[in-house]
């Protein structure tokens, strides 16, 4: 297997009629476009797509992160999408955190393909139907990419996915805890204790996370930092007091045992306690490293 496997798609459905933007519970979204598509030496796709199934043509380690912007059938827990995959002919489902009342819903994950021919879709997880926008050109997006390294690279990439499915209250400057494992690497490259992620490698990780807030009564503004060895890398805000915080960045590890952690900021200061969102996954993120400093030597 050479090379990054890869494919991003997208839900236009601009040709039917009617009822064309609805998914049926447990129904996958049916993509129905191509943006970009990895192939190998024949022209066939590493990863391809139909009827809103994913199949991989090769195992491996992959990232996926998607979005779906719903525009009614609400269920109780707001808009509620799981990516679904077989392990032994047993549907494990990926649920992602965005699924707020006020904005698209989203989710990332990492994926361990064990199997060539290996089906993954993007599904509608509520309990009604779940009808997409009708004023957005693109209705969901899905993108996919592999980070299994090369056989020349010896040093294994680490990687995780932790969730938080415990409503907590946080103050400002808390690290925001994330107590539901779903992957981690098997080589321990990456390891979790009481919000603090640990980096085995050196070298560089794409880490991505989501936190929906439901409630600021007292702040007019609440961020994420991401902080890398007890330092601050990067910020994401929420686009109103209540909203999905959400974010990314490239975090070059330059020592082995290196940190990382996300806190909750308010605007103000303040140390008073907030909720996160009440409804579903209450935080979430993914860490995967994309490559060794010693390989790029």
């Amino acid at each position: 297997m050479a090379g990054i496997q890869y494919l991003q798609i997208e839900f236009r459905n601009t040709a039917q009629s009617g009822d064309r933007y609805a998914v049926m519970p447990t129904f996958p979204i049916p993509f129905d476009t191509t943006i970009v598509q990895s192939k190998d030496d024949n022209n066939v796709p590493h990863i391809t797509f139909a009827n809103g199934e994913i199949t991989f043509s090769n195992s491996g380690i992959y990232f996926v992160n998607w979005f779906a912007a719903q525009q009614t059938g609400l269920a109780t827990d707001g808009a509620n999408f799981a990516l679904e995959t077989l392990i032994a002919e047993i549907p494990i489902r990926i649920i992602g955190s965005g699924h707020s009342k006020f904005s698209a819903s989203s989710g990332f994950a990492v994926l361990n393909i064990s199997t060539a021919g290996t089906v993954l879709k993007l599904i509608n997880n509520a309990d009604r139907k779940a009808t997409l926008s009708e004023h957005t050109q693109v209705k969901a997006g899905l993108a996919i990419f592999s980070v299994t390294p090369e056989p020349e690279d010896l040093i294994p990439l680490g990687y995780a996915h932790a969730q938080s499915e415990v409503t907590a209250d946080y103050e400002t400057n808390d690290v925001i805890l994330f107590p539901n494992g779903i992957k981690f690497d098997p080589d321990d490259i990456i390891t979790y204790n009481q919000g603090t992620f640990t980096l085995a490698n050196t070298g560089t990780y794409l880490v991505t996370w989501e936190v929906p807030i439901e409630a600021t009564d007292e702040h007019d503004e609440a961020y994420i930092e991401l902080v890398h060895n007890g330092a601050t890398h990067s910020v994401s805000y929420a686009p109103l007091p209540i909203g999905l915080m959400s974010g990314s960045a490239l975090v070059l590890n330059d020592e082995a045992d290196g940190t990382l952690q996300l806190k909750i900021i308010y605007d103000d200061g303040s140390g008073s306690a907030e909720d996160i969102v009440r409804i579903g996954i209450k935080a979430n993120i993914v860490i995967t490293q994309i490559s060794n400093i010693e390989s790029l030597a």
